[in-house]
């Protein structure tokens, strides 16, 4: 309901996203599954904080976010532009992937959590 003017939400023409709702199945761990987002989306990430220790007066806490995943997006310069796909994997020597290399079966993680037409 928020969406700067102006940013670029033009939709991926190929390929399905991610469906909207709960994702933690997907971010919990570094594999070949991912969040695909669609233009507009957002992944909000919250943790319960209330157990850390207290600062002392006059510190302020830092946090780093660490992810492992791929950005894609309709510009020029980006190799595949014109859809989702092909996915990226953990083992492929560059992007696009060279047709000789094998992408992980991703047939039921597909058809489970990348339900949504962008």
């Amino acid at each position: 309901d928020q969406r700067d003017a102006t940013l670029d939400y033009r939709v991926m023409e190929k390929g399905l996203v991610t469906r909207h709702g709960r994702v933690d199945d997907l971010i919990s761990k570094v594999d070949d599954r991912f969040v695909i987002l669609g233009g507009g989306d957002e992944l909000v990430l919250e943790f319960d904080a209330s157990a850390l220790p207290a600062l002392p007066d006059g510190w302020k806490r830092t946090w780093l976010l660490d992810t492992f995943g791929w950005c894609k997006d309709l510009d020029p310069l980006t190799g595949a532009r014109e859809g989702v796909g092909p996915l990226p994997f953990e083992g492929m020597a560059g992007y696009p992937p060279e047709p000789t290399q094998q992408a992980p079966d991703r047939v039921e993680y597909q058809r489970l959590w990348n339900t949504r037409q962008d």
